[in-house]
């Protein structure tokens, strides 16, 4: 089940590095959609990416690596996670850490990393939560 959740977040993370926020906010549930408008998902990005352009002025993600985290114990923990439509558990499918990288003037990886909440929602996989960070 991770293995095509981290599918799924790779081709978000895609999207969001070719600029179609469209295509990428389709991926998300209409109750995040309703709690997030995808302006404020697309401000979140770019406030890291000028940070990160503040260190390294030509930097520009290019790819995207994933890996998996662990799913909330419950919907307590989902919300101090940050979700803030917290689904039922029983469509909870795996939480994916993504990775929008590129290098640095020296060859050096940098980037952002993108939270992902992964749910069966309306019959296929959609996030439940996606949160834009620094890399931890």
């Amino acid at each position: 089940m991770v293995s095509d959740s981290s599918t799924f977040a790779k081709q978000f993370g895609d999207f969001v590095i070719a600029g179609d926020w469209k295509s990428a906010y389709a991926m998300t549930t209409s109750a995040f959609q309703a709690s997030t408008p995808v302006g404020d998902l697309q401000k979140q990005y770019d406030e890291i990416l000028t940070q990160l352009r503040r260190r390294e002025p030509a930097f520009a993600p290019n790819r995207v690596e994933v890996d998996s985290g662990e799913l909330p114990v419950d919907e307590s923990q989902a919300s101090r996670y940050g979700v803030k439509a917290v689904p039922p558990m029983s469509t909870w499918k795996s939480w994916i850490f993504g990775f929008l990288l590129g290098d640095d003037s020296q060859g050096r990886a940098m980037g952002m990393e993108v939270r992902l909440f992964v749910v069966l929602d309306d019959g296929g996989d959609k996030f439940a939560h996606v949160f834009f960070d620094h890399i931890n």
